[in-house]
């Protein structure tokens, strides 16, 4: 890790180096201009990328989507099946499921964070991962995220959230804040219900089709009602996962997250990730509408 920091400022000082000394050189050739022009823009290019993978990989993001389908199938397996036949039911499954593949969940999460790329913001962020309780916390928070233990954390959600202490719950409180955790979550409950009632009403017959305002209404309301319950989900999850720390490093860790450059962060993975979800959203709200376009047709 430090030896990748290491190497992305060694390509920042070589790229500006270069700049400076082809911008302060007159007698430069056009020749060498246009070949310092392409080092340059591939060392602009390896730095970026350097920096994308490593903020990807050291803020959890790449082991997440790595364990994402295992928690999409845990949770759509929990649900009651819908009123279909068992054939069609699985093969939903396996497209639904499909749409969570890291293959493509991945390149699009870092082609979005490529686009954001500011040289010293992102260096920043490379150096707030890079601190020894930024790692532990990413490891206790990527440990919490396997199916074997949100089974565990869901046992003993009663007993997990009637233990903290007040001050316990006051940080749990304010990294939710900082984090925009349960707000998150929100937008990413309601993308899938939104994309596939406004897909949908495009295809059911005329006499069917609801209102753009009864769906801005109906969509409004599950938010609120969802709201109170994502906020106490979000909570047991920190009291979880963090359950192993004092609360003078909590302390320290929210003062991170809660610092400019943890703010950044923050919002910079917050959008990557609304953006891949509402994509993978469309893609699901499509596959429905072309599932019940042909089920009509027969």
């Amino acid at each position: 890790m430090f030896k990748k920091i290491l190497i992305t400022v060694c390509i920042i000082a070589a790229f500006s180096n270069s700049a400076a000394f082809a911008a302060s050189s007159a007698s430069i050739s056009q020749a060498d201009a246009d070949s310092k022009t392409t080092t340059e823009n591939s060392a602009e290019k390896q730095t970026r990328s350097a920096m994308v993978t490593q903020i990807v990989a050291a803020s959890g993001m790449d082991e997440m989507l790595e364990q994402l389908p295992a928690m999409v199938a845990m949770g759509f397996d929990q649900q009651p099946p819908p009123p279909v036949g068992q054939e069609e039911f699985y093969k939903f499954r396996d497209t639904f499921l499909q749409s969570f593949d890291p293959v493509k969940t991945k390149p699009a999460l870092v082609r979005f964070i490529e686009k954001r790329y500011d040289a010293q913001r992102y260096a920043e962020v490379v150096a707030l991962l890079d601190r020894p309780l930024s790692k532990k916390m990413t490891a206790l928070e990527l440990q919490a995220q396997t199916p074997e233990a949100f089974q565990e954390m869901m046992q003993f959600a009663n007993s997990m959230l009637s233990q903290p202490s007040p001050q316990r719950l006051a940080l749990v409180e304010r990294l939710d804040r900082a984090q925009q955790a349960t707000e998150s979550m929100v937008e990413v409950q309601m993308m899938v219900p939104s994309a596939i009632m406004k897909n949908m009403n495009r295809i059911v017959p005329a006499d069917k089709k609801m209102a753009d305002d009864e769906i801005v209404q109906m969509l409004a309301q599950m938010r609120e009602q969802s709201l109170p319950q994502v906020r106490q989900f979000i909570q047991l999850s920190m009291v979880y996962a963090y359950r192993s720390v004092s609360d003078d490093e909590l302390e320290e860790y929210t003062q991170l997250v809660e610092s400019d450059t943890g703010l950044y962060l923050t919002t910079l993975l917050r959008d990557a990730s609304l953006n891949l979800f509402d994509n993978i959203s469309t893609e699901i709200a499509s596959h429905i509408g072309q599932t019940v376009k042909v089920n009509d047709a027969l």
